[in-house]
């Protein structure tokens, strides 16, 4: 009991205790977002803090966060920037993962016929 109550007051006071699993826990991750300044134009905006179009106005539009990058990869290179609003972050991330599976299958398919 003392020593969660140290800890407590160590995170309290701006001083967390060396501990890894709590520095990682601790941690800000910047998650991916895509912002669209017109429809030939994307980017990918990696930020702590969310992203919206009222934070990042020179966006018209911004979705996002991604899980991945590689879902925010996919939405910048594929995704057709008016249908992004019917289509979810899930999805986006599923079809850049069966695009990835794709791409390693057709190598070894490649290599096989050498």
């Amino acid at each position: 009991m003392d020593e969660s109550g140290g800890m407590a007051k160590q995170l309290r006071e701006g001083n967390p205790p060396n501990n890894p699993e709590l520095e990682k826990i601790m941690s800000i991750k910047k998650r991916p977002y895509v912002g669209i300044k017109h429809p030939s134009v994307t980017e990918i905006v990696n930020s702590d803090k969310r992203v919206t179009k009222q934070t990042h106005p020179q966006y018209h539009t911004v979705k996002g966060p991604f899980k991945t990058a590689r879902g925010a990869k996919f939405m910048k290179n594929h995704a057709n920037p008016k249908a992004m609003a019917s289509i979810s972050i899930s999805e986006l991330e599923r079809m850049a993962a069966e695009l990835n599976g794709t791409d390693a299958s057709a190598m070894q398919d490649s290599d096989d016929n050498s």
